[in-house]
């Protein structure tokens, strides 16, 4: 098969093996085939994050990002064991200081199960060579709570209008949902 010896298909078969294993004990997908004509395995991570668009009279909060230099809705990392909706809650918290109320709602369906807040989005975002984001984005209110800048990550924060939000400097993705979570939350 494909002009290898005998062994070379034994060490493709048993690395195959070993990647599928390292899978599914892992909470990332660290592996994706390279070709159907080639040995070898290209080395990807993702990682799952949720991002959070805050709404309060009619705009929008976002954090100016040291490490990438532009403006972005609070978010991170999604820990081990927590919950996403927990997580957009948390990260919101950490960057702004504010408590948030996530739009939608959890309900129990049942002994055991429940409903959980649903994000508005889950978009993959390339971050970089080999790298990506699986990224479930909410959108949430909040009403009371004095803004608390975190100086480690960011270097502004700001509330932005729709208007706001056609200025240089907005990517195109926080452009089009923060508008989204303005319309959709304002008249809540």
């Amino acid at each position: 098969m494909w002009g290898c010896t005998p062994h070379a298909h034994c060490s493709l078969a048993a690395a195959w093996v070993i990647m599928i294993f390292l899978q599914r004990t892992s909470n990332k997908n660290l592996f994706k085939p390279a070709g159907l004509f080639v040995g070898l395995v290209e080395m990807l991570t993702r990682d799952f994050v949720a991002t959070v668009y805050i709404v309060k009279g009619g705009e929008v909060l976002l954090v100016f990002h040291k490490k990438l230099n532009m403006w972005l809705p609070p978010g991170g990392h999604i820990d081990n064991n927590e919950l996403p909706c927990d997580a957009a809650k948390r990260e919101a918290f950490e960057e702004t200081g504010l408590r948030i109320k996530l739009a939608g709602d959890e309900e129990p369906l049942g002994k055991g199960v429940r409903k959980l807040v649903q994000p508005k989005v889950v978009q993959l975002e390339d971050i970089g060579e080999g790298h990506q984001h699986i990224d479930l984005v909410y959108y949430a209110m909040s009403d009371s709570g004095k803004l608390k800048l975190n100086e480690n990550e960011h270097k502004e924060i700001k509330w932005f209008s729709a208007d706001d939000l056609e200025k240089d400097g907005i990517p195109e993705s926080v452009r089009v949902y923060g508008k989204k979570a303005i319309e959709e939350l304002s008249n809540k």
